[in-house]
């Protein structure tokens, strides 16, 4: 998820502050926190809980930290670029006189498939990825705070009830993944979009599933002095990565 290498570096500025190739040292942490939510208009369906197991696993995993070298050139007095691994962040000055770079990532993924007996069915899978580095810059260290925030959000539409001549008996919409019904004594029964069956309580079964993840490290950092075009070249392929 973070960057090891670098690759890019850019000219300095010729002000003062942050103007630099720094060298972060970033503890390694765990998988991130994530949070679904789900939300539906199937009439009797609900999200099934995870049933618990007979057998617990634990895992702990440890590695030694991160180290990456990362570039800052200030643009003026209020404003930086962060280079790392060839992957760039604009950045501005906080009223606490700290550096925040920050960049935004979406790709947003579109499908609609229509019959002309009357059947349609529409699916979006929405990314949007914040990543965002603060830097608090005392002399020749630095501490500051790496975090990611991934938003996942999927959405799919179909039509409730359609004519046989749509040649489907059940629908697309990925329904038995997340939701099921109760039926006779029966529980847990995976809930599906059928032909002839009116499940939703509208003309349109909608389901929607967004996964929210987040990750945060806290992380020292040196100012190491390099200053030159060769000594860029000779840190592209340097660093070292999670648990080596």
């Amino acid at each position: 998820m973070f960057a090891s290498s670098l690759l890019v570096l850019l000219p300095f500025g010729c002000l003062g502050g942050p103007d630099t190739i720094w060298l972060f040292q970033v503890p390694y942490t765990t998988e991130p926190e994530c949070q679904t939510d789900i939300t539906h208009n199937f009439r009797d369906a609900y999200v099934p809980d995870t049933p618990p197991g007979v057998w617990t696993d634990t895992e702990i995993s440890e590695q030694s930290d991160q180290l990456v070298f990362a570039q800052v050139s200030q643009v003026d007095a209020d404003t930086a670029v962060l280079v790392i691994g060839g992957e760039v962040w604009p950045g501005v000055r906080t009223d606490k006189g700290e550096w925040e770079f920050t960049w935004t990532g979406v790709e947003d993924n579109r499908l609609a498939r229509e019959h002309d007996a009357g059947y349609r069915y529409t699916e979006q899978a929405y990314l949007e990825t914040e990543e965002t580095i603060t830097l608090s810059i005392d002399g020749k260290v630095a501490s500051g705070t790496w975090e990611i925030v991934s938003v996942d959000d999927e959405t799919w539409t179909e039509s409730d009830e359609w004519d046989s001549e749509v040649g489907l008996s059940v629908g697309s919409i990925p329904s038995s993944l997340y939701l099921a019904y109760d039926e006779g004594g029966t529980e847990g029964i995976p809930q599906s979009n059928t032909r002839d069956d009116a499940e939703c309580t509208d003309t349109t079964c909608q389901l929607r599933v967004v996964d929210t993840c987040s990750d945060s490290k806290d992380f020292e950092a040196t100012r190491t002095g390099y200053d030159t075009e060769e000594a860029y070249d000779q840190l592209e392929a340097a660093g070292q990565p999670y648990g080596t």
